[in-house]
């Protein structure tokens, strides 16, 4: 299952109709005694990783992602363009000169995922999870900085503006690219110097490949987005590159107007030719969701003060 594939299954989770007969009050009762138990459960998860978070730097959770290459690969190893052969060579002699500068959101998430506590306080703890998830007492991280948060509310409502459209208009043009390579192929593709005819068939058929699964992936993204509004955004080294590849949607519930972003922090580099998770190696896997709200008329962001006394109480009154 690719990776894109897994973000959306849980962003989206799965719903449970009820039967289609009487309810009755008992059951009615032990629906919301059960409901309440669930939350009561998240509530003192989060507000315990909170803790740890504020205190150490680092949740128990990511704790285990701690081995005896991890801090060797955070001092040597670049958190981007996972090349093989950089990264080898990276880990055993150093990080390359020419690296560019990692933003220190990126080091606290590459930490995290190492298992070494975050040095610059870039994340919190969601109180917010994906409406249909199906494990209801999992927290998330969320992003603390009120200005980065700003960043991805404005990226999230101007991509959803016209995101529809865009794809439609890219595999329009994907599509005519592709007659034409089909048809006359020596109109795109130039054949190049001393590169015979077996080869240069090949580079077209690469080409046209490509297209293919493109205009695939576009159409999957566009039934996505028609289904249940999901836009796929990349948060690249001009913002804070702390996500990648994520997912944004728009959504209202009892507090308003939001917009939620959700993203798995996994690493799968290529290693022998292979993609390999990174956690058989070191490292463990942690999962970004939050809310944002605004305002929809002016798309200005509304603090989010979550009342947190809640959880405080709960977890009072298990003691």
């Amino acid at each position: 299952m690719s990776r894109e594939k897994q973000q959306i299954e849980h962003f989206n989770g799965s719903s449970q109709d009820f039967p289609e007969r009487d309810i009755s009050s008992a059951e009615i009762v032990d629906f919301q005694r059960k409901n309440f138990l669930a939350e009561r459960a998240f509530r003192n998860k989060v507000l315990r990783a909170r803790c740890e978070l504020e205190t150490k730097g680092i949740t128990s959770e990511q704790e285990k992602g701690h081995g005896i290459f991890s801090d060797r690969i955070y001092k040597n190893v670049y958190p981007y363009d996972y090349m093989r052969d950089r990264v080898l060579r990276e880990f055993l002699f150093g990080r390359d000169k020419d690296r560019g500068e990692i933003s220190k959101e990126r080091k606290d998430a590459w930490g995290l995922y190492l298992g070494i506590p975050q040095k610059n306080n870039t994340f919190g703890i969601s109180d917010h999870y994906p409406s249909l998830s199906k494990d209801k007492d999992k927290y998330y991280y969320c992003f603390d900085d009120p200005e980065f948060r700003k960043k991805i509310l404005a990226d999230i409502l101007n991509t959803d503006k016209d995101y529809l459209s865009k794809l439609e208009k890219q595999n329009s043009d994907l599509l005519s690219r592709l007659e034409k390579l089909k048809t006359n192929p020596e109109i795109i593709v130039k054949k190049q110097k001393n590169v015979d005819d077996f080869q240069h068939k090949k580079r077209i058929a690469k080409i046209i490949h490509n297209i293919e699964i493109r205009i695939k992936n576009n159409n999957a993204s566009i039934s996505r987005y028609k289904k249940n509004g999901l836009i796929h955004l990349y948060d690249d080294r001009n913002k804070k590159a702390v996500m990648g590849n994520f997912i944004g949607s728009k959504g209202q519930d009892k507090r308003g107007h939001y917009i939620s972003y959700y993203d798995k922090w996994d690493l799968t580099p290529k290693i022998f030719d292979k993609r390999i998770p990174m956690e058989k190696i070191a490292g463990k896997p942690f999962e970004i969701y939050d809310r944002i709200y605004y305002d929809p008329r002016t798309g200005e962001m509304i603090d989010d003060v979550e009342n947190n006394d809640s959880a405080i109480l709960i977890a009072k009154s298990e003691t």
